[in-house]
């Protein structure tokens, strides 16, 4: 992919040719008189045709072919040669007038004798010549001709000449002369150029050569041509060349999937030209440090580039930057993609769509259409290949026509066969058939899933998952035991990770998923048996880690958290590697990019040295034995949603079942209009409407209910942005009055890898310190006129502090009850734990320097009313507590409590990083739960924590608390106002 829009903005080929065509005189020696043709060039630079024209014909005797075509070119440029009547012209005159001619028909009776002027700069200039009357053939074979010679200049001449006329043709491509042709002619003229020590002349050529590797989808072979010549500039400290040879660099390397050397090299032009450079030069470097810091993950690189920027391309830099800073709300509000051409609005609208994922499609439809208006092939298929991945699974008619699309670009025959696999593998990640066909690596692993067949043990890193998964489908009629091996293995192979900074660029390294339904119907559509339910479980869980990932994809998760920053640009950098060279293979220009692969998967072996990144890593699912030990009597139930259908699992104790639950669009109905009644009952005072939810429970668990007879407390698995609630919402009857919550216990997990798995027997227990402290409390304070309602109470006992000057635990027990200068839940912890065992900090004490004093060992965490960060995190008083700042502190915490406010999205994304962090439960809120409602169920909660319950059970006995107490106020047995608490932990 090619960046910056500028490749002829500067000068025209015409004058990219005239700047080497300048050097055709001999150079003279130090004491040697100035020659009569050199005298002609000069006058020539000097833009006195006449002049030149006396010049070359005095030469004409001792240079003859140098003289002739000096003359023809003092003649195009203005020199009106002296009439001649009666006399047959010179070969010099004859092929000035050919030149001069305004038509064919004009030099027709010069031809000849033009034709037959030797020498290379002849062959040259009617090469021109020929070009600018339409003869692109005849232009093509003269270029040649000077090309040929062994004297630099014609090789300069020859080959630019021959380079631009291929690239700057309209219409047809000349036979044996495109794009690849004209990379390798304008390489010749640079390697001469810069042998010569011509950098003007050096620049013209990379310049074009640049552009035609680019076209041919040979970025790498341009970085290797202007690399070396780069670093000549550099170490000549030639800032103007830098410049130019630093943005042409940069171009090349971001297209050639190499970040870390196009901000370099980006940088390097930036600084260069900052002092009165080319100003248009100034403005690439400075897009192209902004994207090549953007793809690193690299904050210094985005913003320098970012701050040398004006006018459009400045918004979307600007954009990126705050994205990297986590600051997404506020890059959204910034982008503006107006005003950019179409190369640039392509790039903007692709760097949107990860920014604006709202709005994905919109971008990604704009970026499309800009693509095509380039004609620049790669970038069309990158962009299509964006709009097809965000489609799928939202607006799938869409994804299916872009799906189209791509098989339209694939080129005919064996080099076609990449793109078509990758088409077929989208296909079947969709649920849709398709047809894929192959007998070794990739095609054969896929096409395996879709004949049954067993697949085939890759030798590249793309397929490995893909060819085990295959194994399994085809083992899961007959012989579920070693489908249930088969599927675990696959899982600890297929990297769902990739996705964002991450993408690698295809579906065909498993990275999109598979269509787990296909594998649901093989293991029994109508009910699992139950030796099955092993493998039923690790496809399940292929559907809650690809939720999972798609999440993160949305919430512009920062998957480096807590890497050092060379290993997360190492990890970044491959991946670019790898989306550029995939982008080669698929358009049949390039071999599939095996060892670019295994790049990527050694720097993500080397960012899982980190816990926090190998938890993103893929790992086989925990065995059933090691399940029902988590489990501890209670129940197991997961949930795959698919794109037609809905499928359940139950595991318990000692049995297990599965079976398909009904429509996918019927389900999530349901769900929304459930989620909508009870938000909307938390925010009045009506009642929530319990039809949604009573359909809800008839759907998913009424099914089990033999198989969960006798068991009061499960564990579900489900995707939140399916169902975005607690099951204990659910009412027993259509009209309510009886809930789940009255009779069971539930709780949650993101998927089966976050269940705590209990030590083998034998294995050694961690002797940890103490907690310290038992319970940690973080706030933000009332408004002042709550403080001053609140009744006087006696002083108490002063309790130790922390700094930052703000309310502590003293003022908690000096106003007990009433706690008017604190959230009511934190008040409710208060009654709870004594003044030795907690700190509670609000306003200015609560700060990040608080956090990490106290986070790190404390037992009980609880977060109340703190606003929202821009990443989803937690506003503190001196600054942002950021998702990825909560993945990277390494917790101890039994329970962490969330009751501020944020959307569920956000609130999922929390417990999922606390849970990362290494706290053994979560609790947040679904939604605003009146204060006095928190504060009666959290009195509650932590009574029964202070006495040993777990959390899931203390959650129960709280609301059964709100509810025996509120007998004069039934709106209180509502679950809109006490079923918010969503638990991720052991039931």
């Amino acid at each position: 992919m090619a960046f910056g829009s500028r490749w002829s903005s500067r000068r025209s080929p015409r004058v990219r040719r005239a700047r080497c065509w300048i050097g055709w005189g001999a150079k003279p020696s130090a004491d040697a008189p100035v020659s009569r043709a050199l005298r002609a060039t000069l006058a020539l630079a000097a833009e006195r045709p006449a002049d030149a024209l006396s010049a070359a014909m005095a030469a004409l005797a001792e240079e003859p072919d140098a003289a002739a075509a000096l003359m023809a070119q003092a003649v195009q440029a203005g020199a009106a040669l002296p009439d001649a009547a009666g006399a047959d012209p010179s070969p010099g005159e004859s092929l000035a007038r050919w030149a001069a001619g305004a038509n064919d028909r004009a030099a027709k009776p010069f031809e000849a004798a033009a034709l037959s002027v030797a020498g290379w700069r002849a062959a040259a200039l009617r090469g021109s010549v020929l070009a600018a009357r339409g003869d692109s053939a005849g232009a093509l074979r003269e270029f040649g001709v000077a090309a040929e010679s062994s004297d630099v200049r014609a090789v300069l001449a020859g080959n630019l000449g021959r380079a631009a006329l291929v690239l700057d043709r309209k219409g047809p491509a000349l036979p044996g002369a495109g794009a690849p042709e004209a990379a390798q002619w304008a390489r010749k003229a640079g390697e001469a150029a810069v042998a010569a020590g011509l950098a003007g002349q050096a620049m013209s050529a990379f310049t074009l050569a640049t552009r035609a590797s680019l076209m041919a989808l040979q970025a790498d072979e341009a970085v290797a041509l202007i690399e070396p010549a780069y670093k000549r500039f550099v170490a000549a400290e030639n800032k103007p060349a830098i410049g130019e040879s630093g943005v042409l660099l940069a171009r090349c390397a971001l297209a050639a999937g190499r970040p870390l050397l196009a901000a370099e090299a980006a940088g390097a032009a930036r600084q260069a030209l900052a002092d009165g450079g080319d100003a248009a030069l100034l403005a690439d470097a400075a897009w192209q440090e902004s994207w090549a810091g953007w793809t690193l993950g690299r904050i210094a690189a985005a913003e320098a580039g970012a701050a040398a920027l004006t006018g459009p391309r400045k918004k979307v830099a600007d954009a990126m930057l705050l994205d990297l800073k986590g600051d997404r709300a506020g890059a959204v509000a910034l982008l503006d993609l107006s005003g950019l051409d179409a190369r640039d609005l392509a790039y903007g609208a692709l760097a949107a769509a990860r920014i604006d994922p709202d709005r994905a499609l919109k971008h990604l439809q704009t970026a499309v259409v800009a693509a095509d208006k380039t004609g620049d092939r790669s970038l069309s298929l990158s962009t299509r290949l964006g709009l097809e991945k965000a489609a799928r699974g939202r607006r799938n008619a869409v994804a299916a026509k872009v799906r189209v699309e791509l098989l339209g670009m694939a080129v005919e025959g064996p080099a076609g066969a990449g793109l078509r696999a990758e088409v077929a593998a989208r296909s079947l990640s969709a649920g849709d058939k398709a047809s894929l066909v192959g007998d070794k690596g990739v095609a054969a692993n896929w096409a395996a899933l879709t004949n049954g067949g067993a697949g085939v043990a890759a030798d590249d890193p793309l397929s490995a998952g893909v060819g085990v998964w295959a194994q399994a489908r085809a083992q899961a009629t007959g012989a579920p035991d070693a489908a249930s091996a088969a599927y675990g293995r696959a899982l600890g192979l297929l990297p769902l990770h990739r996705r964002g900074a991450l993408d690698s660029g295809t579906a065909l390294d498993g990275s999109d998923g598979l269509d787990f339904e296909t594998d649901l119907t093989a293991l029994g559509a109508e009910g699992a048996p139950a030796a099955a339910i092993p493998a039923v479980l690790a496809v399940h869980e292929l559907s809650h880690r690809l939720a999972a990932a798609r999440a993160d994809d949305r919430a512009g998760r920062d998957l480096s958290a807590g890497l050092d920053p060379e290993v997360r640009e190492a990890l970044f950098g491959a991946a670019a590697r790898c989306r550029a060279s995939m982008l080669r293979y698929l358009l049949g220009a390039g071999p599939l990019p095996t060892d670019d692969f295994k790049a990527l998967a050694a720097a993500e072996a080397k960012a899982g040295e980190v816990p926090v990144f190998a938890r993103l890593l893929p790992v086989g699912p925990p065995s059933i034995a090691e399940l029902r030990g988590a489990l501890d009597g209670s129940a197991l139930l997961s949930y795959a949603v698919g794109p037609y259908r809905v499928h359940g699992a139950v595991l318990t104790a000692t049995s297990g079942a599965a079976r398909f639950l009904g429509k996918t669009d019927r389900a999530l109905d349901l769900a929304s209009r459930h989620s909508q009644a009870l938000r909307a009952a938390a925010g009045n005072d009506s009642k929530a409407s319990h039809g949604a939810g009573d359909g809800l429970r008839s759907m998913l668990i009424d099914p089990f209910m033999n198989d969960l007879s006798g068991y009061g407390r499960y564990l579900v698995i489900a995707p939140g942005e399916a169902f975005p609630f607690p099951f204990i919402t659910f009412p027993e009857q259509a009209d309510g009055l009886r809930w789940l919550a009255a009779i069971r216990t539930l709780a949650m997990s993101p998927d089966l890898r976050s269940v705590r798995i209990p030590k083998a027997e034998g294995e050694e227990a961690v002797v940890e310190k103490p907690y310290s402290p038992d319970f940690f409390g973080l706030g933000a304070p009332k408004a002042a006129e709550a403080v001053a309602e609140a009744p006087a109470a006696a002083p108490s006992t002063p309790s130790d502090k922390v700094d930052g000057g703000g309310t502590t635990d003293e003022d908690l027990l000096r106003r007990h009850r009433a706690n008017a200068n604190l959230p009511q839940d934190l008040g409710a912890a208060s009654r709870q734990f004594g003044d030795d065992f907690r700190k509670i900090v609000t306003g200015g004490a609560a700060s990040l320097e608080s956090w990490d004093k106290l986070a790190e060992n404390a037992r009980y965490i609880h977060i109340s009313t703190v606003d929202m960060a821009p990443d989803g995190g937690l506003m503190l008083a001196d600054g942002a507590l950021s998702i990825a700042r909560i993945r990277t502190t390494p917790m101890r915490a039994e329970l962490v409590i969330v009751t501020a406010d944020a959307p569920v999205e956000v609130q999922e994304q929390r417990a999922r990083a606390f849970l990362d962090a290494g706290a053994k439960a979560v609790m947040v809120t679904a939604w605003t739960v009146p204060p006095e409602t928190l504060d009666r169920l959290f009195d509650g909660f932590y009574e029964a924590i202070n006495r040993d319950r777990s959390a899931a059970a203390s959650a129960r006995e709280a609301r059964d608390k709100l509810i025996s107490s509120s007998i004069n106020e039934f709106n209180q047995d509502d679950p809109g106002e006490w079923g918010a608490l969503m638990l991720y932990a052991r039931p």
